[in-house]
């Protein structure tokens, strides 16, 4: 008796629900997306239709309808929009599930701080929560995208960021930016047309494009190319794999080389009383084909091959960081640095920070890339042939 006492009382202690909510009842927010149009801010919820959904299903529709819906209304404020679109909805909007906000063009040029003013004070918006930009109207071009390779557009975006395809920009990020004015950058989200799309016959596709400068939580021109999206992805350590070619150091043939992963060390030093930015990439590289008569297994060939990578990824990055500093943006936020290592220094220069940054500041790219492996043969076999027929 008193061992069940003991238990019953035990099972007192446990919390119970008191507030719960059925799955049915709620509407769970895949994406969310922001544009700004002439009448105010249209916000537009990317639902997934439970209803349509049927078991087994993998393509981007099901067998009773589509299986993905977007809601939108507008209104002056983005607080009133999404009320506005939860008063559409038959179920509870369930924003906290979601990973993912689109903001078109409009909207970033004339600030995305309504987005960071929703997610300072709303607890249901995650701090990691990605961020990206359509280079136009957002809602129009997510909703009559093509979706192949996934069920969802979220999921796309999802395996975007999960890959390192495209870089990544959290809220969080932004946040943590309002201390240097608010500089960060937006991958663009691009959506190709039927001649350059995956599948031929659909409207668009989705794809990954460039990156938006945003200066005072502002876009700004111009727009990074995927090229220069990738260097800063590399500065970023986000970058993954990455496929290039090289003119070979024998003719005007063409080196193919795959990079793996790419690993960044960025430090700040003074030299003759002027501060630097030393930005050493580092990676390893492997050869995936060789159209010229270089032989890889002449080390000299391969120095100069590797000196020219170098001078490739220089070229790049500092390519890149011109365009960008240009801007007055400090998108890598460098005046940390600056702030750590030389304090006293820094309250000089901090309420001019930007100019300096602009004009003064000086960036060197000191890369060092080594080819770790150079395929099955060591000579192509454009040059194997070539010789095989005159020695006939």
């Amino acid at each position: 008796m008193r061992k069940l006492i003991i238990s019953l009382l035990l099972l007192m202690m446990l919390t119970g629900c008191w507030s719960s909510e059925e799955l049915n009842d709620q509407a769970f927010i895949g994406v969310l997306i922001i544009d700004r149009n002439d009448d105010g801010i249209e916000v537009t919820f990317g639902v997934p239709l439970t209803t349509n959904l049927a078991s087994g299903e993998t393509s981007g529709s099901a067998s009773g309808g589509e299986v993905f819906g977007y809601f939108s209304r507008t209104a002056p404020t983005l607080e009133e929009a999404m009320q506005k679109v939860q008063g559409d909805l038959s179920r509870r909007a369930n924003i906290g599930q979601n990973r993912n906000i689109v903001v078109g063009r409009r909207f970033a040029e004339e600030g995305i701080t309504p987005v960071l003013e929703l997610a300072a004070r709303n607890p249901n918006i995650r701090m990691n929560t990605n961020m990206f930009l359509v280079d136009g109207y957002a809602k129009d071009e997510v909703a009559k995208a093509t979706v192949t390779s996934e069920r969802f557009f979220i999921s796309i975006l999802n395996k975007y960021v999960e890959h390192r395809t495209a870089l990544q920009t959290t809220i969080k990020d932004f946040m943590l930016s309002k201390a240097s004015g608010g500089d960060g950058l937006l991958p663009i989200i691009n959506f190709s047309n039927t001649t350059e799309g995956a599948m031929v016959g659909k409207s668009s596709t989705v794809g990954t494009g460039g990156a938006a400068i945003i200066k005072k939580g502002k876009l700004v021109e111009p727009i990074l190319t995927p090229d220069q999206t990738s260097a800063a992805q590399s500065i970023r350590n986000q970058l993954g794999n990455y496929f290039f070619s090289i003119k070979s150091p024998t003719e005007n043939g063409w080196i193919g080389l795959y990079s793996t992963s790419v690993d960044v060390k960025t430090k700040i030093v003074k030299k003759e009383k002027k501060y630097h930015i030393l930005i050493k990439p580092t990676s390893e590289v492997e050869a995936i084909s060789n159209n010229s008569t270089m032989n890889f297994a002449i080390y000299e060939e391969v120095k100069k091959l590797e000196d020219r990578i170098d001078q490739f990824s220089d070229q790049l990055h500092a390519d890149t960081m011109l365009i960008i500093q240009q801007t007055g943006a400090d998108v890598f936020h460098f005046d940390r640095y600056m702030m750590v290592k030389y304090p006293q220094e820094w309250r000089k220069i901090k309420d001019h920070w930007r100019e300096y940054y602009r004009d003064q500041l000086a960036i060197d790219i000191d890369s060092d890339i080594r080819i770790r492996r150079k395929g099955s043969t060591v000579r192509s076999f454009k040059s194997q042939f070539i010789e095989h027929n005159e020695g006939d």
